[in-house]
């Protein structure tokens, strides 16, 4: 009993909790698609699209222990809210395509900190996991007279990504406020990619109408695989394809790789650890 006493004020006092909020920045631009529009002076234009879906706001909880007064584990939870990427823009020739894709993602970042403080000042930094527990974008595409076809439709799809984590390192200062609080700065890079796993319409209208019940199974979703031959569920390489099957296609991945900016406001509980 007294041996039980006598270890909770050690934890006590090396606890600590805080909330995080940090804006990501694209690092570096990663080439995500093409556009193809009308010049006047050479009829067309084609180039690439670079962007990033780890583009956004970050916003997260903490906690952790103080081991010393140098070295800390921490243990985040994160959520990405991430903004709208142009992924392919055509507007050419009486054709014209939009396909945008914004990023939604829960995960978990287990870190360790080593810090000194000088006059009053903390500077620390971390390495960490970044590992996803939910990820998905919504991509979302317009088109009219593609391929012909006068009809202007939206569809609305879900691409869920495979498992795969990241790594994050993290430079900072920090400042306490009063006996409890501490205040963070910091900048972070995140090295992270996320590859398509399988992908399904929520949406799609044709000139404004809902036209959900006129796709089949093939054009509704798809899974992503390493390679395809004959015997894929393709129509450009299999002409006897199912329509009441998913559509197989090449995987591919996307960029979340950021450079963010942020701060932390910390609670630490007990005395300060020596």
């Amino acid at each position: 009993m007294l041996s039980v006493l006598g270890v909770v004020p050690g934890l006590c006092q090396q606890f600590f909790v805080g909330a995080r909020v940090a804006y990501g920045m694209s690092a570096p631009h990663s080439l995500i698609g093409q556009q193809k529009v009308t010049v006047p002076a050479s009829g067309q234009s084609l180039s690439n699209v670079h962007g990033n879906m780890g583009v956004g706001w970050q916003l997260g909880i903490e906690t952790g222990l103080a081991m010393s007064r140098n070295f800390e584990l921490r243990f985040s939870y994160e959520h990405l809210f991430g903004e709208s990427q142009q992924l392919e823009y055509l507007d050419y020739g009486g054709e014209y395509l939009l396909k945008e894709g914004k990023a939604i993602q829960g995960r978990i970042i287990p870190s360790v900190r080593i810090k000194s403080e000088a006059q009053g000042l903390g500077f620390w930094m971390s390495s960490g996991l970044i590992v996803p527990l939910t990820s998905e974008s919504t991509l979302r595409t317009q088109m009219k007279g593609v391929g012909g076809n006068p009809d202007h439709t939206i569809e609305e799809r879900t691409l869920i990504y495979r498992f795969s984590p990241g790594f994050r390192q993290q430079l900072g200062l920090s400042k306490k406020i009063g006996p409890a609080f501490e205040l963070d700065l910091f900048l972070s890079y995140d090295l992270f990619r996320q590859t398509a796993k399988n992908s399904y319409v929520q949406s799609f209208q044709k000139n404004g109408n809902d036209a959900m019940s006129q796709l089949s199974v093939y054009e509704q979703e798809t899974v992503f695989q390493e390679d395809l031959n004959d015997y894929s569920n393709n129509v450009a390489l299999n002409p006897n394809y199912r329509t009441d099957k998913a559509m197989e296609d090449l995987l591919y991945s996307h960029d979340f790789s950021v450079i963010s900016v942020g701060l932390t406001l910390r609670y630490r509980f007990g005395d300060p650890v020596e």
